[in-house]
């Protein structure tokens, strides 16, 4: 799209265009126009035409893969005493007292735990619900016509 613009831009071309003219054709604003035609004039048809590439991300992550591998860890251990299991606000609370991180969200530590298909609501942790499920889908279980004609459910 940027070369287009500065061949649109182009006053030796008989179809020159106007700045409006140009962010009309081009759907776009005509900061932009403006924009790339002052940074060739600048500095130049590369520069024009590609992206300045960031080096670092606008903010840098806070969670890293220690981090990570730390609430995985502790979502897989015994909970502390006084608990039945771990919660995510209580792996969060635990995280800071650690010094793994200065503050971090119980939804973050979810989104965490959700990648990793861990569940702190079952028997045992890290128990995915299709392998809690398998027991009950024997396939003497159900036969053909009673999952075709099925309108009820099949777990019990």
């Amino acid at each position: 799209m940027r070369a287009n613009i500065l061949l649109a831009s182009d006053k030796a071309n008989k179809k020159h265009r106007t700045v409006a003219e140009t962010a009309v054709a081009f759907s776009t604003s005509p900061t932009t126009i403006q924009n790339v035609r002052t940074a060739y004039a600048n500095n130049g048809l590369q520069a024009a035409i590609q992206r300045k590439k960031r080096i670092t991300p606008p903010v840098p992550p806070k969670i890293t893969g220690d981090v990570e591998a730390h609430i995985v860890a502790m979502a897989c251990g015994n909970p502390p005493k006084g608990y039945h299991r771990w919660s995510v606000r209580l792996i969060a609370e635990k995280c800071v007292e650690l010094n793994y991180v200065e503050s971090i969200s119980h939804m973050t530590v979810s989104r965490i735990l959700k990648k990793t298909n861990l569940s702190l609501t079952g028997k045992k942790v890290g128990v995915s619900l299709q392998s809690k499920m398998l027991p009950l889908l024997q396939p003497w279980r159900m036969s053909l016509p009673s999952i075709v004609g099925c309108t009820t459910r099949i777990y019990p």
